[in-house]
């Protein structure tokens, strides 16, 4: 059986804890609802086959780790690992001269940076 094939006797049947979870897995207020009310909530929900919504730790762990793969590189059939620039104080420079791409190659004197 499918998901939207959920019938409301089935909703009537859950109870309330299940109801509000599958409410507020679907990004939905849950409120201070009755059952009744969260029955037609959830059925309705079930009807329009709403997606379940990543909680907010579940996306701050995917922008983590997309975040993380940005900071892989490959260059020349390596793969090289880049500092996370938000944690460098002091030395980056040096980090960023040590990858072979040519436009990497400038020397620290030449590139005048002022704060």
């Amino acid at each position: 059986m499918a998901e939207h094939d959920i019938t409301l006797e089935c909703f009537n049947r859950w109870k309330v804890d299940d109801l509000r979870k599958y409410i507020r897995d679907r990004g939905q207020n849950v409120g201070a609802k009755r059952k009744a009310e969260l029955v037609a909530v959830a059925f309705a929900l079930c009807q329009q086959k709403a997606p379940i919504v990543a909680s907010k730790e579940e996306v701050r762990q995917q922008v983590d780790v997309d975040y993380q793969s940005l900071l892989h590189v490959t260059m020349e059939n390596a793969l090289y690992t880049l500092p996370d620039p938000f944690t460098l104080l002091d030395g980056w420079m040096s980090a960023v001269l040590k990858l072979p791409y040519q436009r990497w190659r400038v020397s620290a004197e030449r590139l005048s940076i002022t704060f």
